[in-house]
């Protein structure tokens, strides 16, 4: 089992990306309407609503995946799940995990180039000029943390003797 102060920190992950998520779903919400209005109605679109919205959204998706990842969330298709004995779906669920870790931690190593890319180069959006590497690390980082969370999930499924029956 967890401890308390391990609960608190997963509660406070949870909270602040939740926040987060809502946050940034709100607002792009907000932008694409009065994108929407001022382009239909006054044929005057928000010139840099799209990079606001690209940007937001990777941080919408990116945020969510900690989360997900936590909680064993992830969407999941169970065509033999319930053909097969408890213990095969105990193996099952181990593997899916440390695919989850390996692939998040390929995720991770990738982001985190593409970071240092941004940073050496300054690249930045087009309107705006907003800088593009605190992005792709805050993506970096909750990959990372996600791949965490995949590999505690796999080391408490290898723990669980109840499920292997």
């Amino acid at each position: 089992m967890l401890n308390a102060k391990t609960n608190a920190l997963l509660d406070l992950l949870n909270r602040s990306l939740g926040i987060c998520i809502a946050s940034l779903l709100l607002a792009i919400m907000g932008l694409t309407f009065v994108d929407v209005i001022g382009r239909y109605f006054f044929n005057a679109p928000l010139k840099a609503a799209y990079e606001v919205i690209k940007l937001a959204m990777g941080v919408v998706v990116f945020a969510g995946i900690p989360l997900i990842t936590a909680r064993s969330e992830h969407i999941s298709v169970s065509l033999v799940e319930s053909v097969v004995p408890p213990a095969f779906r105990w193996a099952m669920n181990i593997f899916a995990n440390l695919v989850s870790a390996v692939v998040l931690g390929l995720f991770t190593w990738r982001l985190w180039v593409l970071t240092e890319r941004f940073w050496a180069y300054g690249d930045s959006t087009m309107f705006l000029r907003i800088a593009q590497y605190p992005f792709a690390f805050f993506m970096c980082l909750t990959a990372g943390i996600a791949a965490v969370f995949a590999l505690a999930n796999t080391v408490r499924l290898l723990g669980s003797t109840s499920a292997r029956r």
